[in-house]
């Protein structure tokens, strides 16, 4: 280990702490610190043998678009709010960072989504979200594999990975899918047809989606969002997405759970004991 790259927000007094404890640690065990605050615009071809995001989701969606390019795993600290990508908790950050220079952790491969716009290419770690800039509900043609799903009258449509599902998937009804499931999920904004619900599709597909604004058709105020990062004005154009041939790699802990993030993020099995006057 000799270079190290680490992604923070320079106006966040408790990551500028985490960052400079992590700094001590680094230096002593003479590897180099490349500091990337997620306020300024990242230059693309980062080398290190592997880097640190300080914050929440927010921060690690920033960091994986420039880290896969070169295969470069994450250690995500937490610093944000409800936040399901954070395996570490700001108080076990240096403790956790000397286990891995020690190699006791684990690595999970996140699937990506490779998302195609005329001559543009996006990558997602968590969705590809498909909406009115104008608020309004809107028509999308769907073929899975050139095979006609179908169309949908809705808000907007959501494309997720298995790392995704806890995020807008989860708030627009989606199902939660374990980070290890070889799947994509389609879930549909506010549909305006109850029978149209999410779908769970196989990894190996290749969706193309066509987006139809009844008021404007020839020229629709639609925006595809990647990651909540980055957005394109869709047009008349056609959407394509897929798998990325490329995984996003994050370090956790060895004990690291799935179903314990599930459970205390989301309070699972947890209920208030009312008492009843009768």
């Amino acid at each position: 280990m000799k270079k190290a790259a680490v992604f923070y927000n320079s106006n966040n007094k408790e990551n500028i702490k985490i960052l400079n404890n992590l700094e001590k640690i680094l230096n002593k065990r003479k590897i180099e610190l490349i500091k990337i605050c997620v306020l300024n615009k990242c230059f693309n071809n980062i080398k290190a043998d592997f880097a640190i995001s300080i914050g929440g989701d927010g921060t690690v969606l920033y960091a994986s678009h420039y880290l896969v390019k070169n295969d470069i795993p994450l250690i995500a600290i937490k610093g944000g709010g409800l936040g399901f990508l954070g395996s570490i908790d700001s108080d076990e950050a240096e403790k956790f960072i000397v286990d891995y220079l020690n190699n006791n952790y684990k690595i999970i491969n996140r699937t990506l989504l490779e998302v195609k716009i005329r001559d543009k290419t996006f990558i997602a770690l968590n969705d590809c979200v498909i909406k009115s800039m104008d608020l309004r509900t809107f028509y999308t043609k769907i073929y899975f594999s050139n095979e006609y799903i179908s169309t949908y009258f809705s808000d907007g449509i959501i494309i997720s990975t298995p790392t995704g599902s806890t995020a807008y998937n989860l708030s627009a009804g989606g199902p939660i899918a374990h980070p290890h499931s070889r799947i994509i999920l389609l879930t549909p904004i506010s549909p305006h047809t109850l029978t149209h619900r999410p779908v769970v599709l196989p990894d190996t597909a290749v969706l193309n989606i066509k987006a139809i604004e009844k008021t404007n058709p020839t020229n629709p105020n639609i925006i595809v969002a990647i990651d909540g990062q980055q957005s394109v004005n869709l047009k008349t154009d056609e959407v394509k997405i897929f798998t990325h041939s490329k995984s996003f790699k994050t370090i956790v802990a060895k004990n690291y759970s799935y179903f314990e993030v599930l459970r205390k993020k989301l309070s699972w099995g947890e209920r208030d004991e009312v008492s009843v006057k009768v």
